[in-house]
């Protein structure tokens, strides 16, 4: 009896170890059998640079390298070799650890900037804790040829204290080129596909589509074929692209692509990643006043470009180089501390909050 009840408490006691071991994991938990986030089960159907939010994190696929992709099936979250993918924070808190719980123990690495994540021996657990909390982290999967395959991701959160103000909220307006509906303005004709005829209904690359003061300008640099209006969609060939430009006094804050094929054969110029296409739609999210776009292995199909501009300057910033508060600290717009009012002038360019108010330094 004495030798049962001995053996009941050594199990309790290491039962009581493994917990506190992981207390840090009830802070937040992403259980991917319950798909928290609301993600399309499947291979190839998570979206590239597409915040999913859970309570008071962002989870964002920054890379995919390839073919070979980040995607949530059978209640596990993949991440392929080489590809990134970021934690953020809101709501004025901070990730200060970060565990990892893995389908099988293997040979896998997680990578941050400054640490390492190597699976513990003989362990499905990896984790780590940050000395100063962090808004938020990129992880890469550096283990080569190997995917790391996770079942939960258990968050500590610090912070939340300070106040965050909000992003004063900008108005924006939509502007679509439709190619069903070319517009005479543009002197474009829509041409029927010759087979024996790849340069009827070429767009000369000095020739700018303007729509509502959005400038379209094609650059043809495929030697073989070149960018035309073909059946009323605009088609692109490999290496040729277009740069989309704002007018003056606005950016772009966002470029939505409708696609006559389900791939979209698109990239943003200067990347190696095609962009994903979701349900023949394709969304690129930038802040400039310019931005270009390429076509990649074989052409781009496109029935429709919608470009969302915003105000270039955000209202309902005051624009100081110095001011006087009660409270003399200096934060940044994740709620993180970064000086005191007398240091402003020695901080980045930037946006940052006083006493509750949001400052322009710059």
């Amino acid at each position: 009896m004495m030798k049962t009840s001995t053996t009941k408490r050594i199990g309790m006691a290491i039962v009581m170890l493994f917990v506190c071991a992981f207390t840090f994991a009830e802070d937040l938990h992403l259980d991917f059998k319950k798909n928290p986030m609301g993600w399309i089960d499947g291979r190839n159907k998570m979206a590239l640079n597409t915040d999913y939010t859970y309570k008071d994190i962002v989870f964002t696929v920054t890379k995919m390298d390839g073919g070979y992709r980040t995607y949530i099936q059978g209640g596990y979250l993949t991440i392929n070799s080489f590809n990134q993918f970021k934690l953020k924070a809101l709501n004025g808190k901070r990730i200060k650890k970060v565990a990892f719980q893995i389908r099988i123990a293997d040979d896998y690495v997680l990578e941050t900037d400054d640490k390492r994540f190597p699976v513990k021996e003989n362990s499905k657990y990896f984790y780590h804790e940050w000395d100063e909390a962090k808004a938020e982290i990129v992880f890469t999967n550096t283990s080569r040829l190997t995917e790391v395959i996770v079942s939960d991701i258990f968050i500590t959160l610090e912070g939340g204290e300070t106040p965050v103000v909000p992003e004063p909220e900008v108005p924006t307006t939509t502007v679509t080129y439709d190619f069903n509906k070319l517009n005479p303005a543009w002197n474009v004709e829509s041409v029927v596909n010759d087979p024996f005829n790849k340069n009827n209904g070429k767009i000369e690359d000095n020739h700018k589509l303007i729509q509502d003061g959005v400038v379209l300008t094609p650059s043809n640099v495929s030697k073989t074929e070149y960018i035309r209006v073909l059946e009323n969609i605009l088609t692109i060939p490999a290496t040729s692209g277009i740069t989309l430009e704002a007018p003056a006094g606005k950016t772009i804050a966002k470029v939505e692509f409708v696609l006559a094929s389900s791939r979209s054969n698109l990239k943003v110029s200067g990347t190696d990643t095609e962009l994903e296409a979701i349900r023949k739609t394709v969304t690129h999210k930038v802040d400039a006043q310019k931005v270009s776009f390429e076509a990649v292995a074989g052409k781009a199909q496109i029935t429709k470009i919608n470009v969302v501009l915003k105000d270039g300057t955000p209202t309902g910033i005051t624009t100081v180089r110095e001011t006087q508060q009660n409270d003399k600290r200096v934060y940044n717009l994740n709620g993180v501390a970064v000086g005191t009012v007398e240091q402003l002038s020695t901080l980045p360019k930037g946006v940052y909050i006083i006493n509750g108010t949001k400052v322009l330094v710059h």
